[in-house]
């Protein structure tokens, strides 16, 4: 019992302690820097960053966003035929990083 009650403790301290932020993978910088461009122009922030370890992509560059506005830069880029060719979710703790892959190629 005692086991169990240091277990929820610390699985409340790790969920405190969570950021998550999604990622967009593209296939070449020239996609990235349209994108970047296009989702600024409609004000989604967004943040240039090298692709995570974790995440294998052609190109070393992606976009770093609030996954609350994964949906809405999702259509910007699809509207105006910018490929992509992934989404993932990165969420971090002090102790360790969870990678989920939410979309494929487009």
């Amino acid at each position: 019992m005692r086991q169990m009650k240091w277990e929820l403790k610390r699985l409340r301290g790790l969920q405190m302690d969570t950021t998550s932020f999604c990622v967009i993978t593209f296939p070449t910088t020239s996609h990235v820097l349209h994108a970047e461009e296009l989702l600024k122009a409609n004000g989604i922030q967004v943040e240039l960053i090298p692709v995570p370890r974790a995440i294998s992509s052609d190109c070393a560059i992606s976009i770093k966003l609030n996954c609350a506005q994964k949906e809405e830069a999702l259509k910007l880029l699809q509207a105006n035929s910018i490929a992509y060719e992934g989404v993932h979710i990165i969420e971090q703790s002090h102790r360790k990083t969870f990678l989920g892959k939410l979309f494929g190629s487009r």
